[in-house]
């Protein structure tokens, strides 16, 4: 996690920038039902899972996150923010599906987890390259 945040970092603001163009244009061509069925798996995946229990992927700590994130905001004024607040809007359900702590990301049972994970892959290969 401390070494895809500093690589992030030391990645040039036109790159980061352009990565995050297409990351928004991948994401606002999905279709909405798709990203729905991936949403609502990921929820039902973790239905039964604590956030005291099985939070064993590592978030970056917080200094590495602060690195990383004046590495985006460096980047953020070349890029259209309608965009990328589009973008956040339509991947706030994945993300918020996730339990996490402040540690870490838990993960779901495993047969759970496939389900949720092909429902992405699923949405995912619907975006419009």
């Amino acid at each position: 996690a401390v070494q895809a945040a500093a690589l992030f970092a030391a990645a040039s603001p036109l790159e980061v920038a352009r990565t995050a163009e297409k990351l928004s244009d991948a994401l606002l061509s999905i279709p909405p039902e798709r990203l729905d069925a991936a949403a609502a798996s990921w929820k039902s995946a973790y239905a039964d899972v604590a956030r005291s229990s099985s939070c064993n992927v590592p978030l970056p700590p917080t200094d590495a996150l602060r690195v990383a994130a004046s590495a985006w905001d460096a980047a953020a004024a070349s890029v259209d923010p309608a965009s990328v607040a589009a973008a956040a809007r339509v991947a706030r359900p994945l993300l918020s599906a996730v339990v996490r702590n402040e540690e870490a990301i838990c993960l779901p049972p495993l047969p759970a987890f496939e389900t949720a994970a092909l429902a992405t892959a699923d949405a995912l290969a619907s975006a419009d390259p």
